[in-house]
């Protein structure tokens, strides 16, 4: 690789094609709190690909992977030329829903996938009917909260971890679905987090943006390898 290669440079010059010959990618998730807390770590972490992403605003209605699928469907059947990306969480609720997409076909330049597995979430504290456990969460409780950084999920009258707390078991999958405890409290200190960066961008260093930045490059993955649209027939 040559020595003067700027890769934030070669990434802006392609989301810049994509924007001149489409229009920016739509990035769908399961609610409200998802798209913004990635529109925040793009801003801070990836702010030259902020023009070139759309995350789809659902207003009142209620999120949840179900709403997504149901969306991403209604834009094909409307004919969106954008791409198209969905990013599910990487929990049970949403593997479940995934399954109602089977038989159903989708333009090449509409992609659906997960949130990544991630580290902290491979031994991750959980609480449930047999008591307190520390195990992998991915795939069954890795909602947007579990990427939101070691720092945010941190009781600070503990300093433990908060727990994920397992719910509803799904026969379909013998499997339970899970979710961080005391969400509210988790989104209240990321948002801290997020003016404290935009404040202090010396901080983002001292902060853990490990989660949020694997799901960035999972998107920016997906929006490199997804078709591209057939040109709209005259």
């Amino acid at each position: 690789m040559a020595d003067n290669f700027d890769p934030q440079a070669a990434a802006t010059i392609m989301f810049s094609r994509m924007l001149l010959n489409e229009a920016p990618a739509i990035v769908i998730t399961e609610g409200n709190n998802d798209a913004e807390f990635l529109q925040a770590a793009i801003e801070i972490r990836r702010p030259h690909l902020a023009n070139f992403i759309r995350f789809y605003d659902f207003g009142s209605v209620p999120g949840g992977a179900s709403v997504a699928l149901s969306t991403v469907k209604s834009l094909a059947a409307a004919g969106v030329n954008n791409r198209v990306i969905v990013l599910l969480d990487n929990d049970t609720a949403a593997r479940e829903a995934f399954r109602s997409l089977r038989g159903v076909s989708l333009p090449s330049h509409y992609v659906i996938d997960h949130y990544p597995e991630i580290e902290l979430a491979m031994s991750y504290p959980s609480t449930g009917p047999t008591g307190p456990h520390t195990g992998n969460v991915n795939g069954l409780a890795s909602s947007v909260e579990i990427y939101l950084g070691a720092d945010v999920l941190t009781d600070a009258a503990t300093t433990n971890l908060r727990p994920v707390v397992w719910r509803t078991h799904i026969p379909a999958l013998n499997a339970y679905q899970g979710e961080v405890a005391n969400k509210g409290a988790v989104h209240k200190a990321f948002r801290a987090k997020v003016i404290a960066a935009r404040r202090d961008p010396t901080l983002v260093a001292t902060q853990d943006w490990s989660g949020l930045d694997a799901i960035l490059n999972r998107l920016m993955d997906l929006l490199r390898t997804c078709g591209v649209p057939e040109p709209a027939r005259r």
